[in-house]
């Protein structure tokens, strides 16, 4: 209890990590790149709010326009906002230089339709409004500060985007309700990824009160599911205390750490519980039988999150160091603090209840079943397709993919790529703004591939702003152009150059070729190279394969091994077997992920870590439990083992709430992984051994 309130105290250090930045390595070259990209270009945290309705109505567009205008100037959070109605052009007479608003806008009360047209003859054209079709959407892009001192979400304090969205959204829906709006960017990204974050704060309690009835219905008493809610509350509290002690972020990836952990780690709980329902015993006496086998499936799930740490990539290592030790602290929670806590409060010492166990009494059916002799051989060949899907895994990472098709980012990239044909942007540096010639020429090339929609470059802009003037004209509009804002966008200080390229899908597959082509115009990027979110999100997710098959081929060998050890330790025949049929569950899920396309990314990793985790669990419980024979120890623990895939299953289902895809799937995932272990610790084997059997005969 004292480790528990000391530790727990210091999860108010926490911080939380959800900025690409924060997410790539940051010894890494597109890191630095991202840095240096703000460090010398007028590159600000963009929101880009993306507005469908009547934007072709002067009433409709002079009333967003003031709103935006005057919430600009009175919140303090923002630095400035581009539009097309900010587009100026220059009208040059004989004796007069201006530079008036490139669009007309009437706002005297008299609707009137809204001229866009000129828009699509300068450097701006295809980005805040579409180029062709009647206009129904318009883009604002809205620079935000650094929050002062910095926030415990980064730089900038998403709580601030939050606050303008809902300023936003409180005027549309007073003023203009049948506008739709869409927040887009990157702190678009910023405020769904704080917001996601937030959510699974709801999922883990959601979690934690399915347990207690799901434990009702397959333990009989509301005790069973209560007394593992509180180990899980300790566990928790000691994990999350131990990550603000040691100032480890929460990031996009490890804030579902502890209903990772806590899937995984029901398994003990599940056997302790199987045991106690078929013999009645005494807990202290189940307890002291229970902890060697339990300590070695933990062992194993230990090893399989733990693996994960052996990787080049940070947030990786810090999921899989993190989650090893909540399965470890899990491990200590269940045979000390629970025993504690029964004799403490005898009250919890019957947790179950065979009469009122429902499930309980039909497991045998199940256990009785047989896996098909002939389908022994085709389902030992999935040994090899799952090693080929390792090996040569389909890589096409879509960075936005992390949100549901129904999201309000998700469908506003939806929006742009059906009215403008691109759905993302990343920028090419130049290290010479005056080496205009050369620059030019690998625009040019750019501009012609397939997966370029639009490029926006500082040699357009000069040209849209010099058209048709004299020498001195031109040399006076670029003296005051280059004091402007938009001129640091696009010319650094030190004399670089800028230029933002658009891309028709972001995904690895459409990226990955043009960067390579971008560094070859860009002579092995001597003279030029890519960066952007985009860009270092693509370097990052290259090294996710690599990942994936060091971190299974640990945890395989280390699981062989122990089974091994154990079963020699014990004497335990078919040692074989055990092993094949252990390891074909990871195999045939890897197989299935092969044969469904299905893209790697860090997220199957973690899968692949939760499934190896639970590898060899089982096998264990045979070993520990055949005093005469493999057979009896697979009867004697079949129902616990179903029971164990029927509880994490089901509780696996509480990733279809969660906030991000990523987490939905995984849950589908886990179930389809869950029941290929089963089917292979359980069915094959028992196969495997008959075959053998009556091979002797």
């Amino acid at each position: 209890m004292t480790i528990f309130i000391a530790l727990s105290s210091q999860m108010s250090k926490l911080q939380t990590h959800i900025t690409t930045k924060n997410l790539i390595e940051r010894d890494s070259i597109g890191h630095k790149r991202l840095v240096d990209l703000e460090k010398d270009f007028y590159v600000r945290n963009s929101l880009f709010l993306l507005l469908q309705g009547d934007v072709d109505q002067s009433t409709v567009v002079c009333l967003v326009n003031t709103w935006i205008q005057n919430e600009s100037f009175y919140n303090s959070e923002i630095e400035s906002v581009y539009s097309p109605f900010l587009f100026r052009t220059v009208e040059s007479t004989e004796k007069t230089l201006r530079y008036p608003y490139l669009l007309k806008l009437s706002c005297d009360g008299h609707d009137e339709k809204v001229d866009y047209s000129a828009v699509n003859k300068t450097p701006w054209f295809n980005s805040y409004v579409p180029v062709e079709g009647d206009v129904n959407n318009i883009g604002y892009e809205i620079l935000f500060r650094k929050t002062p001192g910095g926030s415990k979400y980064g730089e900038v304090d998403p709580k601030k985007i939050g606050d303008f969205k809902m300023a936003w959204e409180d005027f549309r829906d007073k003023n203009l309700p049948q506008m739709k709006s869409y927040f887009l960017g990157s702190m678009g990204m910023l405020y769904f990824s704080f917001e996601g974050i937030g959510n699974t704060g709801r999922l883990n309690l959601i979690f934690l009160i399915a347990i207690v009835f799901l434990f009702r219905i397959f333990w009989g008493t509301f005790r069973s599911g209560i007394i593992f809610v509180l180990s899980l509350v300790f566990m928790g509290g000691i994990l999350f205390g131990t990550m603000g002690l040691t100032h480890t972020p929460v990031d996009i990836l490890n804030t579902g750490i502890f209903l990772m952990v806590a899937v995984s780690s029901l398994e003990d709980f599940v056997f302790i519980s199987a045991e106690k329902i078929k013999t009645n015993e005494q807990s202290d006496v189940i307890f002291r039988r229970t902890i060697l086998p339990c300590f070695f499936t933990s062992l194993t799930t230990i090893i399989g999150f733990g693996s994960l740490y052996f990787t080049d990539l940070t947030i990786i290592r810090r999921f899989g160091i993190f989650a090893a030790y909540g399965s470890l602290l899990e491990w200590v929670m269940t045979f000390f603090l629970l025993p504690s806590l029964v004799t403490m409060f005898p009250f919890f010492e019957n947790w179950t209840d065979s009469k009122r166990g429902i499930f309980s009494k039909y497991m045998d059916r199940f256990i009785k079943l047989n896996f098909p002799r002939y389908l022994l051989i085709p389902a030992l060949f999935l040994f090899f397709t799952g090693g080929y899907a390792l090996l040569f895994p389909v890589i096409n990472d879509a960075p936005f993919d992390i949100y549901t098709k129904d999201h309000n980012f998700k469908v506003g990239i939806d929006e742009l790529k059906k009215s403008r044909g691109w759905e993302a942007n990343f920028d090419i540096v130049f290290r010479d703004y005056k080496d205009r010639k050369f620059n030019v020429s690998v625009l040019d090339v750019i501009r012609q591939d397939d997966s370029v929609e639009l490029i926006q470059d500082p040699y357009s802009l000069d040209e849209y702003y010099t058209s048709g003037l004299g020498q001195l004209r031109k040399d006076l509009v670029r003296r005051e152009y280059e004091g402007s804002k938009e001129y640091e966008r696009f010319v650094s200080k030190d004399g670089k150059a800028r230029a933002i390229v658009y891309i028709r899908k972001n995904q690895l597959s459409t990226i990955d070729p043009l960067i390579a082509k971008i560094a070859s115009l860009c002579e092995g990027e001597e003279r030029c190279f890519s960066t952007g979110e985009v860009v270092a999100y693509s370097e990052f997710s290259k090294n996710v394969p690599k990942v994936l098959i060091e971190s299974f081929g640990i945890s395989i060998i280390c699981v062989i091994i122990i089974i091994w050890l154990l079963a020699q330790l014990k004497r335990t025949k078919n040692i074989f077997a055990l092993i094949i049929t252990s390891i074909w569950g990871p195999f045939a899920i890897l197989s299935v992920i092969g044969m469904t396309h299905t893209p790697v990314n860090f997220v199957t990793c973690i899968f692949a870590g939760v499934i190896i985790g639970l590898t060899g669990d089982n096998a264990i419980q045979y070993i520990f439990s055949s005093e005469n024979g493999l057979a009896e120890g697979i009867q004697y623990r079949a129902t616990g083992s179903i029971q164990i895939f029927l509880i994490m299953a089901l509780s696996s289902l509480i990733f279809q709430f969660a906030y991000f895809q990523f987490s939905k799937d995984l849950g589908i995932f886990l179930v389809a992984g869950m029941f290929l272990s089963l089917v292979g610790d359980l069915w094959m084997l028992k196969a495997l051994i008959n075959w053998n059997y009556q091979g002797r005969k």
